[in-house]
């Protein structure tokens, strides 16, 4: 239990700022419990939310890792959708992009 805290711990400190999916698990009345891919649960603070955003249990968001905490060894994954994190989203190709100057029509 304690080697899983702190494998989930050291996963989430190196993805701090980077965007994530997580489906939505459950909506309480000051934050939102996302769960990732192998089931870790994430918070999302109403706080972090933009304000016309609404979710379901079942739907998938994308979110910033803004913090991790870790007190009394159990890591706590706070996600942010707010404005205050400024990111670009990395395309998901390997190919390099082609600068638009390089780029023609062909009839």
């Amino acid at each position: 239990l304690e080697l899983e805290k702190d494998s989930i711990y050291n996963k989430y400190i190196d993805k701090v700022g980077n965007i994530i999916n997580a489906e939505v698990y459950q909506i309480w009345k000051k934050e939102m419990l996302l769960l990732d891919d192998e089931g870790n649960e994430l918070l999302l603070p109403k706080t972090e939310q933009i304000p016309s955003d609404f979710y379901r249990k079942g739907e998938t968001a994308r979110a910033v890792v803004a913090r991790v905490d870790n007190k009394n060894n159990n890591p706590k994954i706070i996600l942010s959708r707010n404005n205050n994190y400024h990111f670009t989203a990395q395309p998901n190709t390997a190919q390099p992009l082609v600068p638009l100057s390089t780029c023609s029509l062909v009839p």
